[in-house]
């Protein structure tokens, strides 16, 4: 799940995939546009079917507390 969150994040904010990993805080390294962030959540949930908001993006800033969510909820 920790890759597929980091392909998604990469996707979205154009980045390098190998440069991120579990820790990487997605709102610090990323910033807080809230269409980059919608984009991202509709990302996930389009492949995941688990349901995030903008607030969830805040609660779970990194990568891995992201995925440890998602895998939580499916």
């Amino acid at each position: 799940m920790v890759d597929f969150i980091a392909g998604c994040v990469a996707q979205t904010y154009r980045a390098d995939v190998s440069g991120l990993s579990e820790s990487t805080n997605i709102l610090e390294e990323f910033g807080t546009k809230s269409m980059q962030r919608l984009s991202l959540c509709a990302l996930i949930e389009n492949e995941t079917d688990v349901v995030l908001s903008l607030g969830d993006m805040g609660k779970y800033p990194t990568i891995g507390e992201l995925a440890d969510y998602i895998l939580q909820q499916e």
